[in-house]
């Protein structure tokens, strides 16, 4: 596939977008990420043990595995290695990006929908953001139709 096939050029506009994209981005209080920070995901980073307890450090720590599996991925696959193959350099990141991938430890894939209808953020997420000064969690995956889902969180924490 030429998106994301490494020697061709302008045409590897996937490629590129993973290049320049963020599993998640602090701007001052506010957290972006794609699906959701839930109890199973805050604070990890695949491969690494533990949790990390300040937002912006696990972050920082998250944007560069995810910089280093795209780096590993443009390196390509072993000789002998397939290219749809778990083995494949770069396949951390594509199995973070998958329903249940990365042991459902994935901010990509998290969402704060049940049944079609939105949850409240746990606590538990609340503290763990507001400890380091995020106030607002901006994420995808809870339209109601054409219109955004804005929650109170339970404390002092905004999600849309």
């Amino acid at each position: 596939r030429k998106e994301v096939d490494t020697t061709a050029g302008e045409e590897a506009f996937v490629l590129e977008y993973l290049r320049q994209g963020q599993l998640a981005y602090v701007y001052g209080k506010t957290l972006f990420v794609h699906g959701g920070v839930t109890e199973a995901n805050m604070g990890t980073v695949p491969g690494k043990a533990g949790k990390y307890d300040n937002v912006r450090e696990w972050v920082s720590e998250l944007n560069a595995w995810g910089a280093a599996e795209v780096q590993a991925y443009e390196k390509g696959p072993a000789p002998g290695v397939k290219l749809n193959s778990k083995e494949r350099a770069g396949h951390g990141l594509m199995d973070y990006g998958v329903p249940d991938g990365n042991d459902g430890k994935s901010v990509i894939m998290a969402t704060y929908l049940k049944n079609g209808n939105a949850e409240q953020v746990p606590r538990s997420v609340e503290k763990y953001l507001s400890k380091s000064g995020v106030s607002s969690l901006l994420v995808g995956h809870i339209p109601h139709g054409e219109t955004p889902t804005v929650m109170k969180g339970q404390k002092a924490m905004d999600v849309m």
